[in-house]
């Protein structure tokens, strides 16, 4: 299988039980843009860069519904609502997850 290279413009799949995730994965330049925007004194804001990789990585969804078994049309400020096991492996498949994991390493060693 041939290395597919991340295009801004591309649109994957993330499939999770019934539902589906559409989603980009996240080129080095945009996550360095992220880390930077939501690290304040060298300690990264770690729920605000989630929350930053989420909105630019997740592009939509699939039957997606709501405690009462509603269908939920994709809206960008529901995304904190994921599941955190879903949000993991967005983050992960997206290329989000590892930066997060670095900078935690460096800054406990820098403590």
């Amino acid at each position: 299988m041939a290395v597919r290279l991340i295009d801004r413009r591309e649109r994957l799949e993330y499939v999770h039980g019934d539902s589906t995730f559409y989603y980009r994965r996240m080129p080095l330049d945009k996550r360095s843009e992220l880390l930077q925007k939501n690290t304040e004194r060298g300690v990264l804001r770690e729920g605000e860069f989630t929350r930053a990789c989420l909105a630019w990585c997740v592009l939509g969804w699939d039957n997606v519904v709501d405690g009462e078994g509603n269908t939920i049309p994709y809206e960008e400020k529901l995304a904190d609502y994921i599941p955190d096991s879903v949000q993991s492996a967005l983050l992960r498949i997206t290329g989000s997850a590892a930066e997060v994991e670095a900078d935690e390493r460096k800054n406990s060693q820098s403590t």
